[in-house]
Formats: C-alpha cells, sequence, structure tokens
C-alpha cells in the first residue's frame, strides 16, 4: 500500500518537474519510489535550489558524491499531501524560472 502511494507521489513529482523543463535522473526505469533526483538547471548549482527551496518553506536534499552539485532530490515518504506537492513545484518553477 505505501509503496503504491510513494510511486504515484513520485510520478506527480517527475511529471511536474519534466513540465518546468528540468531533468530527472537517473533515466526511466531506473528511479526511486521514494526520492526524485533532478538536475540542476544550466547554471545553478544543486546546492542554491535546495537553498533557495528552503527559503520558501520545503526542505529539499543535496544531491551527493560527483553529484552534488550538479543534482537536488526531493523525497516523497511522510505526511505529504497532494497540495504539498503541487506548492513545492510552484515554488521551485519559481526558484528556477
Amino acid at each position: 500500500w505505501y509503496f503504491d502511494l510513494f510511486r504515484e507521489r513520485n510520478a506527480k513529482i517527475r511529471e511536474g518537474v519534466e513540465r518546468i523543463g528540468l531533468e530527472v535522473f537517473p533515466r526511466k526505469g531506473y528511479e526511486s519510489p521514494t526520492v526524485s533526483c533532478i538536475n540542476s538547471p544550466e547554471g545553478v548549482e544543486g546546492p542554491e535550489v535546495c537553498e533557495a527551496m528552503r527559503g520558501e518553506g520545503f526542505e529539499l536534499a543535496q544531491g551527493y558524491g560527483i553529484l552534488k552539485d550538479t543534482t537536488f532530490r526531493i523525497g516523497n515518504m511522510g505526511c505529504i499531501e497532494d497540495g504539498d506537492i503541487d506548492l513545492m513545484l510552484e515554488a521551485l518553477s519559481y526558484i528556477v524560472g
């Protein structure tokens, strides 16, 4: 039951991120159902996106390892409503727009 919920949330996040014009990582078929890894937009580092989103009231995670500067992550476990995802995507669109 929970993994179905996580998959639904993950799909909503990934589709929203792609509508904004960002690319997801890794390629389709290898994604996690509980966290989305997003490539940062050209000229913006992942930690900058995380910091700006924190200023909007959303806690995203930085990438790690060799992807630390070029990605950020969006988790979807816990007490999250669909409306929360919509608001987060709206804020992300504003930040990277």
